[in-house]
């Protein structure tokens, strides 16, 4: 998170030494074209699916923190029901005690139970974790085209690189195209109803 954060201090260092390497390219290898694309496209592209990631991140431990610390303090203070935190408390400081305590824990509980169902309709903890993974496979297929290495741009270490530019641009397009369907998709939903259904088939053959 405090990582996130700085990203939006500092703007994204990815853009500035990318655009410096990009710039630094012998034209004759990469075309003036296929630059100004790669600057005007695949640069806030990344800049975009970074900030994705950063709002994912901030939304997912706000909301994991809120559940985790609500299941902890809910059974605390519970505890705490029979006894108040006056010494020789009386009878209307226990009453008002009761009432304050019996709130404080509806409130937490509720916070746990949105945060907990933001999760789940959402799938933030998926998104969390795929955007992450996603913006960090963009960043790595800019700089292996750029360096001409790697699996694939590496067979074309002898060519310029607008022979093989295109395969770069099928590769991220098509990298973005699926966090696009991701995002979107309801496969959380499904995977959730598949699961009910088997449970629902398994007690059927039980009985």
């Amino acid at each position: 998170m405090c990582s996130s954060l700085s990203w939006v201090i500092n703007k994204s260092k990815f853009a500035k030494r990318f655009t410096r390497i990009l710039d630094d390219t012998n034209e004759e290898s990469l075309s003036k074209h296929n630059k100004l694309l790669i600057q005007e496209r695949f640069i806030p592209m990344v800049n975009t699916m970074i900030m994705e990631s950063i709002r994912s991140n901030i939304f997912y431990i706000l909301l994991q923190t809120t559940t985790t610390l609500g299941s902890i303090f809910v059974p605390a203070l519970l505890a705490t029901e029979e006894n108040t935190i006056f010494y020789n408390s009386t009878n209307l400081q226990e009453v008002e005690y009761a009432h304050h305590l019996y709130w404080t824990i509806w409130g937490i509980s509720l916070a746990v139970t949105l945060s907990n169902a933001i999760i789940q309709l959402t799938s933030m903890d998926k998104k969390y974790v795929m955007r992450n993974i996603n913006v960090s496979q963009m960043k790595k297929e800019g700089w292996l085209f750029l360096q001409k290495s790697g699996t694939i741009y590496g067979k074309y270490k002898n060519n310029f690189h607008d022979d093989f530019i295109y395969i770069f641009w099928d590769r991220v397009e098509n990298l973005r195209f699926k966090q696009v369907i991701s995002d979107y998709s309801y496969d959380h939903i499904e995977d959730n109803n598949n699961s009910t259904n088997t449970a629902n088939r398994t007690y059927q053959t039980t009985i």
